[in-house]
């Protein structure tokens, strides 16, 4: 709710998410899960389901391969990128740079 609040949008968590978060142990403590269900919230828009839930795991090929699609997603077009840019409070150019190396293509 916290980080709702401060990004200015409505949020909500599914009961599954909720779950699989309660069976995790949380070595960090409670700093460890702001920022799982951060991320978590950045991921899904809003409505924090399972697939935004980071596994056990942070290693985990397929989640890594997840966030690289949705961040790529994300920064496909230059007014979305422009937009995540101001959101963010970084330059176009930083996140242009993490777009392409996301795609793989080197910069001009």
């Amino acid at each position: 709710a916290r980080a709702a609040r401060r990004d200015g949008r409505a949020t909500s968590i599914s009961a599954a998410a909720v779950e699989a978060l309660a069976r995790r142990t949380w070595p960090g403590n409670v700093r460890e899960l702001e920022n799982a269900l951060e991320r978590a919230l950045v991921l899904s828009g809003g409505t924090i389901d399972l697939e935004h839930v980071a596994p056990a795991d942070d290693e985990d090929a397929r989640w890594r391969a997840h966030l690289a699609r949705r961040e790529h997603a994300l920064l496909a077009d230059d007014a979305a990128l422009a937009r995540a840019a101001a959101e963010a409070g970084v330059s176009p150019a930083f996140l242009a740079r993490r777009r392409a190396r996301l795609d793989g293509t080197p910069l001009a």
